[in-house]
C-alpha cells in the first residue's frame, strides 16, 4: 500500500520489496485512492476469478466435483486470508490459471501472455513455464518446439515489460531478495545457488514443516489431506474420465514440486506454496475415489474456522489479545511454543491478529510524544507500519536486534523499548534475554492470552538490527 501511494501520488514507481512486484504495484496504485477496502476487496475478486477458472480445468478433466473443488480451494485457509489483504498471491495464481486453462484450449501466445503477467505479479511465476511448456509440446506429434516459443516467448516478452520499470528505477540490483532469518538484501544469483546447494533451513524443520501442511491447509484440512492421498494410493479411482493432452498429469505433479523446491529455498511464508493447490487440487480429483474427493472438500470448507494452531509468537502478525477458554499452549522440538484453540481456526486467529496490530499501533500512537529523546523501539513486525502511521523516524524503531548492537544503543544513552512478541522473538533468532539487558516494554505487561504450558519438556543468525522489509 505505500509503494501504491508513492507510485500514484508521484507517478514515479517504486518498489514495494524486492525485486519487485510491478503488476500488481501498478494495478495497486490505481485502487489506492478507494483504501484498504478496495485493495483487499481486488485480492477477493482475483481469488474468486482463480477459483472460476479451476472450476473449468476440473470440468474439462472430468470431474464432476468442479464446482465444489473450485469452491473448497477458495477455503483453503492461506488462500482465504490471502483474499483478505494486499498482498499479490491470488493475483499471480489468477494469472497462472489463466495460463493453464489457455494452455489447455491451445492457445499458446495467449497463455504465454497470462504467464508473463504472472511473472510481473511474482517473478517465480516464470518457472512454471516448464509443466505448462510440457502440456503444450507432449500432444504435439511434430511441431514441438515452435508450440513452446509460442508459449515461451510471450511469457518472457510480458514479463521483461512488466519489470521494465523496476530495472529503469534501481538497475541490476532490483533482481535480489530478503532471507527470512535476517533480513539480508540477497542477489538473485545467491538465490539459484541455493537451489543447487543444500542450504541451511532458516527455521527449524519442525517450523518449515508446520508452515507447509498445517499452515497452508489448517489442521482439519491438512488432516484430511492425508487421509485423501493414502486412500488415493491404495485404491486408484475407478471412475472414467476424458482423456487429457498427455503429459497434463505429469506437468500437474511438476507444477507441485516446482512451487515446494522453491519454498524449501525459502521458507518464509506459506502463501509461497498457494501456486501449488490448483495442480493438488486437480491430481485429487482425478486419483481419488470421489466420495473421498467429496470428503477431503468438505473437510477444507470447514477448516478456516475450527482447531486453529499458531507458533507464538506468532510467524505474521503480533499474538492476539484473547484466546478461546479451550485454548492451550504447548512446546515443541527446539522449543518452539505452540497454541491450538479448537474454536479459533486460522481464519479467526489472523483476525484476532489484525485487531492486537490496529490496538497497538493506536496505543503506541497516544504514547509516542512522550517518549524520551533518541529512544529505540523494538517494534517487531510492526516496524514498517510505525514509519506510516505515526511517521516515525527510521533510526527510532528496528524489527529485531541483536545483542551487541543493543548493547551499543545502550552503552550510548539511548533509552531501549519493546513492543509484545519482542522478547520471544529475540529469543527465538538470537538466544537472550531483553530485560536482562536492559531494554524496558513500551506498555505494561498484559496477561497471557491461552493457559500456561502444561509441560517443559522440549522434543526436537539473525545477526544485526534488521528491518521488517521481508515480513512486510
Amino acid at each position: 500500500a505505500g509503494a501504491a501511494r508513492f507510485i500514484a501520488r508521484t507517478g514515479q514507481y517504486r518498489v514495494s520489496r524486492f525485486p519487485g512486484f510491478p503488476v500488481h504495484e501498478y494495478a495497486a496504485a490505481l485502487l489506492w485512492p478507494g483504501g484498504p477496502w478496495l485493495l483487499d476487496a481486488a485480492s477477493a475478486l482475483m481469488c474468486a476469478i482463480a477459483a472460476a477458472l479451476l472450476a473449468i480445468v476440473l470440468r474439462r478433466a472430468g470431474s464432476r466435483d468442479a464446482a465444489l473443488g473450485a469452491i473448497a480451494f477458495a477455503f483453503v485457509p492461506t488462500v482465504f486470508i490471502s483474499s483478505t489483504s494486499g498482498m499479490d498471491y491470488l493475483w499471480a495464481c489468477a494469472f497462472l490459471l489463466s495460463a493453464l486453462a489457455l494452455t489447455l484450449a491451445r492457445r499458446g501466445v495467449l497463455a504465454g501472455v497470462a504467464l508473463g503477467l504472472a511473472t510481473g505479479c511474482r517473478i517465480t511465476s516464470i518457472a512454471f513455464l516448464l509443466p505448462l511448456a510440457l502440456m503444450r509440446a507432449a500432444p504435439e506429434p511434430r511441431g514441438r518446439v515452435r508450440a513452446v516459443l509460442a508459449l515461451a516467448v510471450p511469457a518472457f516478452l510480458v514479463g521483461a515489460a512488466a519489470f521494465l520499470p523496476v530495472a529503469l528505477r534501481y538497475g541490476g540490483d532490483f533482481l535480489s531478495y530478503y532471507e527470512p532469518a535476517g533480513g539480508h538484501l540477497r542477489s538473485g544469483a545467491y538465490f539459484l545457488a541455493g537451489l543447487l546447494t543444500l542450504f541451511r533451513l532458516p527455521f527449524s524443520p519442525l517450523f518449515v514443516a508446520g508452515l507447509a501442511s498445517v499452515g497452508v491447509w489448517g489442521l482439519v484440512g491438512f488432516a484430511a489431506l492425508c487421509v485423501t492421498v493414502v486412500a488415493a494410493l491404495v485404491q486408484r479411482a475407478r471412475e472414467e474420465a476424458p482423456p487429457m493432452p498427455r503429459g497434463f498429469y505429469a506437468a500437474c505433479a511438476i507444477a507441485v514440486a516446482v512451487t515446494v523446491v522453491l519454498f524449501l529455498r525459502l521458507p518464509d511464508d506459506e502463501g509461497y506454496l498457494i501456486p501449488a493447490l490448483p495442480f493438488a487440487f486437480i491430481l485429487l480429483a482425478r486419483f481419488s475415489a470421489r466420495r473421498v474427493f467429496q470428503g477431503f472438500c468438505v473437510a477444507v470448507l470447514l477448516s478456516p474456522f475450527v482447531l486453529g494452531v499458531d507458533v507464538t509468537p506468532p510467524k505474521k502478525g503480533v499474538s492476539p489479545q484473547t484466546r478461546s477458554a479451550l485454548a492451550r499452549s504447548f512446546v515443541l522440538g527446539g522449543g518452539e511454543r505452540f497454541v491450538l484453540d479448537p474454536l479459533r481456526g486460522p481464519l479467526l486467529m489472523d483476525r484476532d491478529k489484525r485487531h492486537a496490530q490496529m490496538d497497538i499501533l493506536a496505543r503506541a500512537r497516544a504514547q509516542w510524544p512522550s517518549l524520551p529523546p533518541r529512544s529505540l523501539v523494538i517494534a517487531g513486525l510492526l516496524d514498517l507500519p510505525l514509519h506510516v502511521e505515526i511517521q516515525a523516524g527510521s533510526d527510532s524503531t528496528c524489527d529485531i536486534i541483536g545483542r551487541e548492537d543493543l548493547r551499543a544503543a545502550l552503552n550510548a544513552g539511548r533509552p531501549v523499548f519493546y513492543f509484545p512478541d519482542a522478547p520471544e522473538r529475540t529469543q527465538r533468532f538470537f538466544r537472550y534475554s531483553l530485560d536482562a539487558e536492559g531494554a524496558r516494554p513500551f506498555f505494561t505487561p498484559a496477561p497471557a492470552p491461552y493457559p500456561p504450558a502444561r509441560s517443559d519438556s522440549s522434543v526436537g543468525t539473525r545477526p544485526a538490527a534488521t528491518r521488517a522489509r521481508a515480513s512486510a
